[in-house]
């Protein structure tokens, strides 16, 4: 499951792409996808428009109970022209 780091609710819609293999999904509303399709050996990258970028192995996520939290990435702007 993927979650928000302050409110631990699942975040919908983060890209998951094995390392390995080269395919990928997506979380679904609750934060949670099926990664049992890929090898127990990959390494998978976390990422959605708005959160930083993360990479764990499947042995690193096992540890946490297939739980991560994507921190928020917040950028501001100087000027805005229109």
């Amino acid at each position: 499951k993927v979650t928000h780091p302050q409110t631990g609710g699942g975040i919908e819609g983060v890209l998951i792409l094995s390392k390995q293999t080269g395919r990928s999904l997506v979380t679904n509303h609750k934060g949670q996808a099926d990664i049992s399709a890929f090898p127990t050996t990959d390494t998978l990258s976390f990422s959605h428009l708005g959160y930083y970028f993360l990479q764990k192995t499947i042995a690193e996520l096992a540890q946490n109970n297939f739980q991560i939290a994507l921190g928020e990435k917040v950028i501001s702007l100087d000027k805005v022209v229109i």
